[in-house]
């Protein structure tokens, strides 16, 4: 199980860097942010998730690699909470709070659970509060997307807007929903079966790994047509308005 998540993480950095240099030409904080995140989960992932794992990374690393996992992680939902919140509100005050706030847990939890659980894998209390605060950021930033494409939806009905750009606001609330529900299952993991790191079968193992490959790999791809459509693709949407 151990290569299929290495390999996911090797796509989500790649993806993650592409967009960051097109964020770089082309400028835009938003853009920004969504590269950073999905570079932060494509470096993070792999040393948090493989930290229990001896078989992956030796004893002694182990501690090291959970606090530089989780830092990487921590960063990444980070950028997903300025990303919604200069996406959808750049000027809302609450929007701001709320992105700060939201970064400020996930600094917060992180240095505690370094000096509660001493980043022991595969983690307790204070990861699975982590845990929802970055679903708290996923669930944000899907409701903006989502909130987004019904109202682009309904002006390109009415030849108000452009049906590539509402299918864009589409193709955010699959990324990000695909996002929702890996770390929805990885949640639920945690939660329902404490000892999934030590005890689980290798069937439940194949389960969870594949939940939360398929909707990472739906999410990666989501954001692939989002940033970089196909010529293809592009006639289809502006040869059909019912996006």
């Amino acid at each position: 199980m151990i290569a299929p998540g290495i390999a996911l993480s090797f796509v989500l950095t790649a993806l993650g860097l592409r967009v960051l240099l097109r964020a770089r030409r082309e400028g835009g904080l938003p853009h920004l942010m969504v590269g950073l995140f999905f570079l932060a989960i494509g470096l993070g992932a792999a040393p948090a998730l493989l930290a229990g794992d001896p078989q992956a990374i030796p004893v002694g690393a182990s501690t090291a690699a959970m606090a530089l996992g989780h830092a990487v992680l921590s960063v990444g939902f980070g950028a997903l909470a300025v990303f919604a919140w200069t996406c959808f509100g750049p000027t809302s005050v609450w929007r701001q709070i709320l992105a700060l706030a939201l970064c400020g847990a996930l600094f917060a939890l992180w240095l505690a659970q370094g000096v509660v659980e001493e980043w022991n894998a595969p983690g307790g209390s204070i990861l699975r509060g982590a845990a929802l605060v970055r679903a708290a950021v996923l669930v944000w930033a899907f409701a903006e997307s989502l909130r987004y494409r019904v109202l682009m939806k309904r002006r390109v009905r009415v030849g108000l807007a452009d049906p590539v750009v509402a299918n864009r606001f589409l193709l955010w609330s699959l990324w990000i929903g695909g996002m929702l529900v890996a770390i929805a299952i990885a949640i639920g993991v945690r939660f329902l079966m404490p000892e999934f790191s030590t005890d689980a079968s290798p069937a439940q193992r194949a389960v969870v790994v594949s939940g939360v490959l398929g909707a990472a790999l739906v999410s990666a791809a989501s954001l692939w047509l989002a940033f970089f459509p196909p010529e293809p693709y592009l006639r289809w949407l502006r040869g059909d308005s019912a996006v």
